[in-house]
């Protein structure tokens, strides 16, 4: 098998520094760092040793979080933290109603004139350019468009195209500029 990192020799003196530090209690990271290995080599190498058995720690030495409490305890304390919850929300003031939004009233729509359709020759896709208005005129085999002088306010339609095709406020906008 071959190895990734630099080769690290196990001599009798490092083993048995490992074999002490393990039984002292000491963690494999710790052992690493004092060997100069990774905490990986080190679980590797007792494991193959077979000195898997530890030192433990007093159990009046360890620290508790707290986080480990027994299935009866965690149900308790939570109960206890919901109560509190309920008796933080009873102190508080009630809420204001809330005033309802108006309905939405129909807007009227301003009727504005549509510039009457050009009376121009049809293009195909072919012959687009720039200058000309690219409204399609129908929809299947072949396209054709409308192949009108483009309004040099609009980026892609003739005058009456365009106003077909913006919605009414923006076409009063539109016609006012006119």
């Amino acid at each position: 098998m071959a190895h990734n990192g630099p080769q690290f020799d196990w001599t009798e003196n490092r083993v048995e520094n490992l074999k002490l530090w393990w039984a002292s209690g000491l963690s494999a990271t710790q052992i690493g760092e004092s060997l100069g290995i990774t905490r990986n080599a080190v679980i590797g190498k007792v494991q193959r040793l077979g000195i898997a058995e530890r030192a433990k720690t007093p159990k009046h030495a360890r620290k508790h979080s707290g986080k480990r409490q027994g299935k009866a305890n965690a149900a308790k304390a939570k109960s206890r933290r919901i109560d509190d919850i309920i008796r933080w929300q009873e102190t508080l003031p009630a809420p204001e109603p809330v005033p309802r939004p108006r309905p939405l009233q129909a807007t009227t729509r301003v009727a504005v004139d549509i510039p009457p359709a050009p009376d121009c020759e049809t293009v195909t896709f072919d012959a687009l350019s720039r200058d000309i208005c690219r409204w399609p005129l129908n929809d299947g085999d072949g396209w054709l468009f409308c192949g009108a002088a483009r309004d040099p306010r609009s980026a892609s339609y003739c005058r009456h195209h365009h106003a077909r095709a913006i919605d009414p406020i923006s076409r009063q906008r539109f016609l006012r500029r006119a």
